[in-house]
């Protein structure tokens, strides 16, 4: 299994960063975020949370497949998402991985260090958990899934973003996040020219993230200009709304006043 397996380093430069206008007061009010502390988030989803992989099938490390038709998560602060990564195009191969079949449904991984099979360098860092459009196992380049990871939040976000990569990547490639609001309409689109891949396990993906002045990112799209390859995104940090006072706060608040007027 070839994930990642191009021996480039990520420059990062931002080259072509775009607004498509779609909206006036939207769009000027969105803007690109290319590191994840800048993003300022306030909750996340480990991709970990959702890793059950199933019984060995071979000497390849292990995966948890995923539905083709999309799947629900929860972030950490218990804000509902729906991840789908389409099946557009795709032969996939609902029994799970093997050396005659089409592409895999999409899964989870752990990157790891040492040769493949057994384990799966990238340029991740060493641990983290991918989430994974699924690809055709034992060639090289290995023919993946080339559709977007598409993750849809129930409540509209601040700010969303993830490390990116593109499995086999022979060749640096233009890797891109795109942002929608509740109704569907597009907000903004930023691009990374020059991003790479490789198996240095040096946390050097591409970091794509987008942020608005208001709570109106109801989806992300991530995806490059690579056809036939599959890619992946680490761990997802988002940012919401400010908690308000709650009820918490009222109560003491409350119960400070009825306090006081019984001493009174």
């Amino acid at each position: 299994m070839g994930i990642f397996s191009n021996q480039r380093l990520l420059t990062g430069l931002v080259t072509n960063v775009a607004i498509l206008a779609t909206g006036t007061a939207a769009v000027e009010a969105a803007s690109f975020v290319s590191n994840r502390i800048d993003l300022n988030a306030n909750d996340q989803l480990d991709w970990v949370d959702l890793f059950n992989p199933g019984p060995p099938t071979g000497p390849g490390p292990s995966l948890s497949l995923l539905p083709n038709d999309g799947f629900p998560a929860t972030t950490e602060r218990g804000l509902d998402l729906t991840v789908d990564i389409s099946s557009d195009g795709i032969d996939f191969d609902l029994d799970g991985p093997g050396p005659d079949t089409g592409v895999t449904p999409p899964f989870i991984f752990q990157t790891t260090a040492g040769a493949p099979p057994a384990n799966v360098p990238t340029n991740f860092a060493p641990g983290d958990y991918i989430l994974f459009t699924g690809l055709t196992p034992g060639a090289f380049p290995s023919p993946g899934n080339d559709n977007p990871i598409s993750i849809l939040f129930d409540e509209p976000v601040l700010a969303a973003g993830a490390q990116f990569a593109v499995d086999d990547a022979l060749t640096p490639y233009t890797a891109t996040i795109e942002a929608f609001d509740i109704d569907g309409m597009l907000l903004a689109s930023f691009s990374v020219d020059d991003a790479t891949s490789s198996i240095a396990l040096d946390n050097s993906a591409v970091f794509l993230g987008v942020e608005s002045d208001v709570a109106e990112i109801a989806r992300i799209d991530f995806f490059s200009d690579l056809p036939g390859l599959a890619s992946g995104i680490n761990l997802l940090s988002v940012k919401t709304t400010p908690e308000p006072f709650g009820l918490i706060g009222l109560g003491l608040v409350t119960f400070g006043i009825l306090r006081s007027r019984r001493k009174n």
